[in-house]
């Protein structure tokens, strides 16, 4: 029985070696939005990989933020500031062991969000947003 089990735990943990080796986080979004549009960023990674959001290696956190599960259950975030981030984290459980985190801004801000978001520390890889005002936008498109 307790051969069964080191067993087991040692399968989980070359699995998940394997797929830190060969896996890397993806990331989608827009990569240039106009000042005052939302912010949707996802990114997908492993089950086995913790989710923390980041902009430029500061962690996003605000109070009363939410995080929401698959399932539809709302969690409180914890430990959250500053308040320009009006901010909701949804998880969804993939197939194949993944999990998508999308992070939700309500209201960008050239000046807070512009950046390189990242959804797990362990990473390099990361997800730049340029946030653009409505001025620099219309010069661009002529």
């Amino acid at each position: 029985m307790y051969k069964c089990a080191v067993i087991g735990v040692l399968i989980v943990v070359l699995l998940h070696q394997s797929i830190l080796a060969n896996g890397k986080i993806v990331y989608e979004g827009n990569s240039q939005i106009m000042e005052g549009d939302p912010i949707n960023i996802s990114c997908t990674l492993t089950i086995f990989e913790p989710i923390k959001w980041q902009l430029n290696g500061h962690n996003i956190n605000e109070s009363g933020a939410k995080t929401t599960l698959s399932g539809g259950a709302t969690v409180p975030a914890s430990n959250l500031t500053p308040a320009h981030f009006n901010y909701t984290v949804n998880e969804a459980v993939l197939e194949n062991g993944y999990v998508q985190s999308v992070l939700s801004i309500e209201r960008s801000d050239k000046f807070v969000h512009t950046g390189l978001y990242r959804c797990n520390t362990l990473y390099n890889d990361g997800f730049f947003l340029t946030v653009v005002d409505g001025k620099e936008r219309k010069t661009a498109g002529r």
